[in-house]
């Protein structure tokens, strides 16, 4: 899904490390990652204390996003 979305469907408690993001993002190397974690903190969708974690707005977009993600991942699916 990317940065913000594995952020979204966290199922444990707290936030995420840095090795657990990249591991969910799999074959992103560290500086993208690092780069994109920096966009999304300035831009207030991620805070960083002590791991990473959506903020109220990161949640939200999350959550409007959805529904274009599943479509994307039928549409996927269905194309071949």
């Amino acid at each position: 899904m990317g940065t913000a979305g594995d952020l979204g469907t966290r199922s444990g408690p707290g936030p995420l490390t840095f090795g657990e993001l990249r591991t969910a993002c799999g074959d992103v190397s560290s500086s993208v990652l690092t780069r994109r974690l920096a966009e999304l903190t300035e831009a207030r969708l991620v805070e960083c204390e002590e791991g990473y974690r959506l903020t109220r707005a990161g949640h939200t977009l999350v959550e409007r996003l959805a529904p274009l993600t599943r479509w994307a991942a039928e549409w996927h699916n269905d194309s071949g």
